[in-house]
């Protein structure tokens, strides 16, 4: 895991990276970390908004509904 450095050398930007690849497939638990990276600053500039964002749509794609970002006039699906 390259954001902890499990067997590799720790690499936030990497990380945040491949949880980003993994939201952008639709993956809940990617969407999860991409918005603690935003949150955290893990990799990312800080931005309350976006952790926000992604946190959303996580919960959205665990329930089965769709999150609408109003600032996009799009879904979570249309990442």
């Amino acid at each position: 895991c390259y954001l902890r450095g499990l067997g590799c050398t720790p690499d936030h930007a990497l990380a945040f990276e491949c949880f980003r690849s993994a939201a952008k497939l639709g993956h809940p638990e990617g969407m999860d970390y991409v918005s603690a990276c935003y949150e955290h600053g893990h990799g990312v500039k800080k931005d309350a908004e976006l952790s926000l964002l992604w946190k959303m749509r996580g919960r959205a794609v665990r329930g089965g509904g769709r999150f609408h970002d109003e600032r996009r006039g799009r879904g979570a699906g249309s990442i």
